[in-house]
């Protein structure tokens, strides 16, 4: 089974810029694509270059962290800019084989009205955040999912298994998704124990444990 790669960013640079692919002999231009990680965006062993097989889905990307005790506050995060391809041997959603994702950490928002907060507590949550109690975006710009199996049944569950590199720490995740084959759609909701990445900053008052709520809609691509 063919990997599924989060990608996150040009490691170099800070915000979503394209790097240069040239195509080689028999390869799609891919020259105007945004490129992320150090060997880019690249089809080569995950996509093939037809339109059938290869489709770049719409993805939104939520985390939802947690107070301790009687009041959660839960804490909506939102990343944005994200960039991927998904790879479906002969067009088909449920032959699902790999996807590959990207976007820089830094490109994190709080959601303030999701959040209970005023415009001004959520962009100071936003900064400290990205500072090196949580994210270190500043050391950390990105980071990386691949899966080590995908399975979608026919009523519409699935499982994806993989393993996920944020903060310089690897773990492997196994993650419960539903899906339409017909609007080639993939929904997944899970947990996510932030402390096994070593983020570990209040441990006291906030949840170890972050809610993480994904959707990729590869009908358009």
């Amino acid at each position: 089974m063919k990997s599924w790669f989060l990608m996150l960013g040009c490691v170099a640079l800070l915000g979503l810029v394209g790097c240069e692919n040239k195509p080689q002999q028999g390869e799609a231009d891919t020259s105007k694509t945004k490129s992320f990680g150090p060997e880019g965006m690249k089809t080569t062993g995950m996509a093939k270059a037809t339109d059938t097989e290869r489709a770049t889905p719409i993805v939104v990307l939520k985390m939802i962290g947690r107070h301790k005790g009687a009041e959660p506050k839960p804490r909506h995060v939102n990343f944005a800019d994200i960039t991927g391809q998904m790879y479906m041997p002969g067009g088909k959603f449920l032959a699902l084989e790999s996807i590959r994702l990207g976007f820089v950490v830094q490109m994190l928002d709080v959601d303030a009205e999701a959040s209970g907060l005023s415009k001004e507590e959520a962009g100071k949550l936003r900064e400290h955040l990205r500072g090196v109690d949580f994210f270190n975006t500043k050391q950390f710009q990105t980071a990386e999912f691949e899966t080590t199996s995908v399975k979608l049944n026919e009523d519409g569950t699935g499982t994806i298994v993989g393993k996920l590199k944020l903060l310089g720490q690897t773990q492997e995740l196994t993650i419960p998704v539903t899906h339409n084959a017909e609007k080639k759609l993939l929904e997944a909701k899970f947990d996510l124990d932030r402390t096994k990445f070593g983020m570990n900053f209040g441990l006291d008052t906030v949840e170890e444990v972050v809610e993480v709520q994904i959707s990729l809609d590869g009908s358009k691509g």
